[in-house]
């Protein structure tokens, strides 16, 4: 008996919710908008392109159109905006929406009145404005061209340019004298005999790193150096090219600002 009481209250409490849910659906989707205040603003001072503005505040429970606040026909001479639409309260008639629209002239004229359609509603609003040339204004006038730079300023980026220029070059020479790079630089003139073996092996054992390769590469060269039937062209290109390889490989990992 205590379970159907209970489920009986559970089926109420339901069939309440369910109730008041479509109760605001119906409100939110079948409640009609209503217009509320419009407001004019006339463009001050009435020159062409000074805008002016009209103004709607909307009630409704759901998002207007956007396309709401119109001005149908625009007169002749005249520009309008694209409508922007936000969000501003809510109220008991619904939520508050301000719908803007900017209209400005583009022809000397009178206007006396502007026709604007929100939704449904038409209205003629009485602007009385009338565009006529500025009293000041006789006409454009092109700026004239800066000044060319005169004094100290020219003198001065030259004198930066060739100092950039002389410290790139003071920079590069140096680079171009480290002993590394001359070591590189003696490779390319050693010719394949005991003397150029002495050599051979006195860079590598100077500027190469210590590793499995460094000692492969003196024991061949100390062979062709003290063995004559061990010095042949082809082992002395391949050693000299290990080597240089050996040594660039190296020198990047140790100096990589080194060109």
């Amino acid at each position: 008996m205590k379970n159907k009481y209970f489920q009986r209250r559970r089926w109420l409490f339901f069939c309440l919710c369910l109730s008041a849910a479509a109760f605001l659906f119906l409100l939110v989707a079948l409640a009609p908008q209503y217009i509320g205040q419009h407001q004019l603003r006339a463009p001050q001072p009435p020159y062409i392109g000074n805008p002016g503005e009209v103004t709607l505040e909307i009630y409704c429970w759901r998002k207007p159109d956007q396309n709401l606040l119109r001005i149908e026909p625009l007169p002749d001479g005249l520009e309008a905006s694209e409508e922007t639409l936000q969000l501003t309260g809510i109220s008991l008639k619904g939520f508050r929406w301000q719908s803007r629209r900017l209209f400005w002239a583009v022809q000397f004229g009178e206007y006396p009145v502007l026709p604007v359609i929100c939704g449904p509603l038409k209205f003629q609003l009485p602007l009385q404005l009338k565009i006529l040339p500025r009293p000041d204004l006789s006409g454009l006038e092109i700026p004239p061209p800066p000044p060319a730079p005169v004094g100290k300023t020219l003198p001065i980026l030259l004198f930066a340019a060739f100092l950039a220029i002389f410290v790139d070059l003071l920079l590069t020479f140096r680079c171009w004298n480290q002993p590394h790079s001359r070591a590189l630089r003696q490779l390319d003139t050693l010719p394949a005999n005991t003397a150029g073996c002495a050599k051979l092996w006195h860079v590598c054992r100077r500027f190469s790193a210590p590793s499995s390769l460094r000692c492969w590469l003196s024991s061949q060269i100390r062979m062709m150096q003290f063995s004559p039937a061990g010095l042949t062209p082809e082992r002395f290109a391949l050693c000299k090219a290990l080597l240089r390889q050996h040594l660039i490989l190296n020198n990047e990992n140790t100096s990589p600002t080194v060109r």
